[in-house]
């Protein structure tokens, strides 16, 4: 979290507001605190292990601002090993967690899309020392997959 905060303010490309709840989650008027979904870019869920604490309309207003509203989810650590109860989020995510069976090691990573703006400083191909996740139910057909980790 504290890496995302130091790259949108050293950049100045962004301005992240961390938060560890969910309550912002929704499209609704908060009236104490205005900044609902409506107000942001984008979403990230680092290391969300487990099931989110969302009510039916938070999930609902959730794929409404990726689907409907175009905004951005990034899924960092955990990501995959979130939410099993809730299949329309293990579909926009692209599957779920099954085991890290390599542990941690140096990983090969590959670049796959350069031209994206959120990799496009990354080499094309790297190692870098990680716990590498294996999805199940996951398909490359239903995600725009980034960097990830093989051989080139």
């Amino acid at each position: 979290m504290a890496a995302i905060y130091d790259m949108g303010r050293e950049s100045g490309l962004w301005e992240t507001i961390l938060r560890t709840d969910t309550e912002l989650i929704t499209k609704k008027d908060l009236a104490r605190n205005a900044k609902s979904l409506d107000y942001f870019d984008a979403l990230i869920f680092v290391s969300t292990t487990g099931e989110l604490d969302l009510d039916d309309n938070q999930k609902k207003d959730m794929m409404s601002f990726i689907k409907d509203d175009g905004k951005g989810f990034v899924g960092v650590h955990a990501a995959l090993d979130t939410n099993y109860k809730w299949p329309e989020y293990g579909e926009m995510i692209g599957g779920w967690f099954d085991q890290h069976p390599w542990s941690t090691f140096n990983a090969p990573i590959i670049n796959e899309d350069p031209n994206f703006p959120a990799v496009r400083h990354f080499p094309h191909a790297f190692v870098k020392w990680d716990e590498i996740y294996q999805p199940k139910e996951w398909s490359r057909d239903k995600v725009h997959v980034l960097p990830r980790s093989g051989e080139a």
